[in-house]
């Protein structure tokens, strides 16, 4: 899992995740889970969403916050 942080407080992960990619089916998939936080208000999840790549996350990831969110570390 990486985690990072905004200049406003909040903190967001991205994590590999296995998950059926639709009703019905019968194989899970690899994805990656986007979630974010804000870090003062009891961690209260305000975004979460799974993407077939690792770079479609960082992507969306880039444009939130005003782009502030950095890596701070793997956990």
């Amino acid at each position: 899992m990486y985690i990072y942080y905004d200049d406003f407080g909040n903190k967001a992960t991205i994590k590999e995740v296995l998950t059926l990619p639709y009703k019905g089916a019968t194989q899970k998939e690899k994805g990656y889970k986007l979630t974010c936080y804000a870090t003062y208000d009891n961690n209260e999840i305000y975004f979460l969403s799974i993407y077939e790549y690792e770079a479609q996350a960082l992507e969306k990831l880039s444009h939130m916050s005003s782009g502030t969110f950095k890596f701070t570390r793997i956990k």
